[in-house]
């Protein structure tokens, strides 16, 4: 599992105030207060880290339904407020601060929460050419700051994207399956009997982390996991 001693000391270098109240900086750059008063995911369902009301419930219902097909999902934050801005800081303007901040606060969730650690951790792949218009993948800037963190190991050559999608924010659920269907493929030879974890900002409707969960399991993986900062509502 991930624990305590895993967090690797000193990783983290920053400002020594919180960037939110100024106070002294208890972790990833904020104080002891304003890290607890963040947007946690809890409850959330262990399956697919959507938000529960019921609090002795473990899966939500459309997990019990039809559960997807990786085995577990570890989301530290609700996608709302200050998180919005940091993912968008990252996404959009390239802001290494955010990755760092992002990538501890999903490790010291991940610790508490004793996730077990995977093998690999697997950024979700950008196409080709969206890669180089955008210059840069958050999804391994966040891979390669939590593999520093946990002392575990990011492979961002392990998957790749197969063609460029629609954009999906407009589509629903199901538009999204569709759009992705096929979209990826992994490397037996990295992934084949390990267990990997699937990294990204966001999780939405999870049609990205199925895709290529289903890629992962073609390629022979053991057990899929997916690790996603925060979680939309």
């Amino acid at each position: 599992m991930v624990d305590g001693g895993a967090l690797r000391p000193g990783w983290w270098v920053g400002a020594d105030r919180c960037l939110q109240c100024h106070a002294p900086v208890s972790s990833a750059g904020l104080c002891a207060g304003c890290v607890a008063a963040l947007p946690w995911n809890v409850p959330a369902c262990w399956h697919c880290a959507e938000v529960l009301s019921d609090h002795a419930a473990q899966r939500c219902p459309s997990c019990l339904r039809r559960p997807p097909p990786w085995h577990g999902a570890w989301c530290a934050l609700r996608f709302e407020a200050q998180i919005v801005r940091w993912v968008h800081a990252l996404k959009y303007h390239a802001d290494l601060s955010a990755a760092r901040r992002l990538a501890l606060l999903h490790a010291l969730y991940l610790q508490q929460h004793r996730a077990p650690p995977p093998e690999l951790l697997i950024p979700m792949p950008l196409f080709p050419a969206r890669l180089r218009q955008r210059g840069f993948n958050q999804a391994q800037l966040l891979a390669d700051t939590l593999g520093r963190a946990l002392m575990l190991r990011a492979a961002p050559a392990a998957a790749r994207r197969l063609r460029d999608t629609a954009d999906q924010t407009e589509l629903s659920a199901k538009e999204r399956r569709r759009n992705l269907r096929g979209a990826f493929d992994a490397d037996p030879q990295q992934v084949a009997g390990r267990h990997v974890a699937i990294v990204d900002d966001v999780l939405t409707t999870g049609a990205s982390c199925h895709a290529l969960s289903q890629a992962l399991h073609k390629a022979g993986a053991r057990r899929i996991d997916v690790w996603c900062v925060a979680r939309t509502p």
